[in-house]
Parts: C-alpha cells; sequence; structure tokens
C-alpha cells in the first residue's frame, strides 16, 4: 500500500559504492622523550582492490602543533624482501630503488619521498610502515603531535589524507601541554616581558591569593595552561619549565650598511652573542622559525641579509620584526627594523 498522497508504484533505488582504497594508519604511538625514534604507523595496510591508484609522491608533515626538535624520519633497517633501506637519499624496498627523500622532516619542512611509478602497493605499504617520530630536545613540551601522511594519486590528481597522533610523555609531571607550541612560550611568560623568570610564578601565586582559585573569567592571563581555572597547577608548569632552562640568552642587534661605501656589503645584517648554543631559531615577521647554525667566534655571530632572504625570501620596505631565540634560551629576542 502508498502513503497518503504519494503514488505506490515508484521504486527507491540505492547504489551501495564501494571504495577500492584501503588505506590505514592503525596506531596511537607513543613517544618516551629520552629514548629513541619510534614507528608512526608500523602496522599500516595500503591496498588498491582495482589497482588504479599510482602515487607520485607520498607527503609526511606536522599538522599545526609541533616543536622545535621534532623530527620525521624513514626508518633503514636493510635490504631484504619487505625492507625499507636508505642510502644517501634514495629509498630502497628490497633491493629495488623505488623512491628519492626530499626536506628535512621538521616543522617547518616536510618529508617528501619521490616515488618511482614502478612502486607497488605492497611497497609503499612498507615505507608507510617505517616512518619514524622523534625529538631532539631534553625537555620537550608534553603536546600531542598530530602527524599527517599524505599520498597524491598521479591519475586523479586528488590525496587521500591519513593522520596518526603521536603521544609525547615528558617523564614530567604535570608538564605544560599546550593546545599551540609557539603560545606556550607567551602562556608562561605572565607578565608579557619576553622572559620567562619566577616573577612569573609570583605573579600567579599573587593573583591566587587575591581572588582565590577557581574560574580564570576575567584574569585569563593567569591561565597558563588555558583550561578555564585557576590553580596551583598554572604556578606549577613555569615553575617546572625554569627548572629545564638554561641561562643562555641571545644579545642581538641590527647593523646597518652604507651601500655608497660598501656597494658589496650587505644592506643590513644582525649581529650579536650567544654563550652556549651553536643553533639559533629565527622568525621574520610572521613566518615559522628556521633553524640557522651560525659561524661563532668567541660567541659573537653574523647573519647577512643575503641569509636571511635565502630563509623567507625578498623583503619588501617598511617594517620587519625579527625574532630570535637559541637552542637552550629562556630569552626572546624580538627586533623591528626598516627597510
Amino acid at each position: 500500500t502508498g502513503i497518503s498522497g504519494l503514488p505506490s508504484n515508484k521504486t527507491i533505488q540505492f547504489n551501495l559504492v564501494d571504495d577500492p582504497l584501503d588505506f590505514r594508519l592503525l596506531a596511537t604511538p607513543q613517544y618516551q622523550v629520552g629514548g629513541g625514534n619510534i614507528l608512526i604507523s608500523p602496522d599500516a595496510i595500503f591496498s588498491d582492490s582495482d589497482s588504479n591508484f599510482s602515487a607520485p609522491e607520498i607527503t609526511i608533515s606536522f599538522v599545526g602543533i609541533a616543536q622545535l626538535g621534532d623530527k620525521i624520519a624513514i626508518r633503514s633497517s636493510g635490504f631484504n624482501a619487505g625492507q625499507v633501506g636508505i642510502i644517501d637519499k634514495q629509498v630502497f624496498v628490497g633491493n629495488q630503488h623505488i623512491g628519492d627523500l626530499n626536506g628535512s622532516g621538521t616543522n617547518e619542512n616536510p618529508l617528501v619521498i619521490a616515488l618511482k611509478p614502478i612502486a607497488t602497493e605492497d611497497q609503499i605499504q612498507s615505507i608507510l610502515r617505517a616512518i619514524t617520530f622523534a625529538q631532539s630536545l631534553s625537555n620537550p613540551f608534553g603536546f600531542d603531535r598530530p602527524i599527517q601522511i599524505s599520498l597524491l594519486n598521479r591519475e586523479t590528481q586528488q590525496r587521500e589524507e591519513r593522520t596518526a597522533v603521536v603521544k609525547v610523555n615528558t617523564g614530567i609531571s604535570n608538564a605544560f601541554t599546550p593546545t599551540n607550541a609557539e603560545d606556550s612560550f607567551f602562556r608562561m611568560d605572565v607578565n608579557r616581558d619576553n622572559k620567562i623568570q619566577p616573577l612569573d610564578v609570583l605573579k600567579v601565586i599573587n593573583e591566587m591569593n587575591r581572588g582565590g582559585i577557581g574560574s580564570a573569567e576575567g584574569r585569563k592571563e593567569f591561565d597558563v595552561n588555558a583550561d578555564g581555572a585557576l590553580t596551583p597547577r598554572d604556578a606549577l608548569i613555569v615553575i617546572n619549565r625554569l627548572n629545564h632552562l638554561s641561562a643562555e640568552t641571545v644579545e642581538a642587534q641590527i647593523l646597518y650598511f652604507d651601500q655608497s661605501l660598501f656597494p658589496t656589503a650587505p644592506t643590513y645584517a644582525v649581529s650579536g652573542i650567544v654563550q652556549q648554543s651553536s643553533v639559533l631559531h629565527v622568525a621574520l615577521d610572521d613566518s615559522p622559525y628556521q633553524e640557522i647554525t651560525p659561524v661563532l667566534q668567541s660567541g659573537s655571530f653574523v647573519l647577512t641579509d643575503f641569509q636571511l632572504r635565502s630563509l623567507f625570501g625578498t623583503m619588501g620596505p617598511g617594517q620587519h620584526r625579527l625574532r630570535l631565540f637559541a637552542e637552550l634560551d629562556s630569552v626572546l629576542t624580538d627586533l623591528v627594523f626598516e627597510i
């Protein structure tokens, strides 16, 4: 019988579409700070029942949240059947060269495997199972690291993307777990003077004494872990960070050169002093931080505009902002200059 008002002789047909691609990561990897690198998808599955998925590249990148020292790589285990081996930047599965590595696998520079057309589904699956995560710092933040694995279909130019979330265990009780890596520095810098120091702890404690423990409404600058409440944990987060900081500081200034006197000299340079670290982290305007290893002479370094342009591209006229900190730095150096 028909439904009132509708004809009873109509047929509704449903077509079920079977996706021939089976691409799964099947893992929630756990990384222990101080341990070796870990496989993020050791049981990954990649198969295509109609065998028409041809991948020219695999791109592996952090999704939004990462920290300096985070590193993606491919584990080289050998050259026997099914094993992934790396020689220089050449990627082998078994004894067959099926692709080449590009990129550094950091937050600013994803790791890309450019595949040869001969790469099979089983070989792609072997590569997916060999992807690793590691952290080089001794005291990183304990937030989750989402890592996206993207395969580009050579024929359709469509991407198939999957995400593995690496859980990072710092081993520090009540360690800070921010939702944004770069924002974490500024949340712990409670008084916003570009330094993390005992005064920031005191500010949190004084506010708890003044307004009590409880809601952070109206005093969110003291809510270090951004959980909506002001509690002793907010002070403990800063204390934990201070216990794991060195006294390293970058002192820097902008130098300008007179082109009429020195026509081959750079227009400007950053000159500074760093006591312990050999690596600087530099960001220009709104760009992500980039690592630079300057030549040090008695702790002094110079970064020319040529070096900065090679990292950040052409800088137009006007005001620019340059931020620097060292590998073990507790002070962010913030410079504003004109071109």
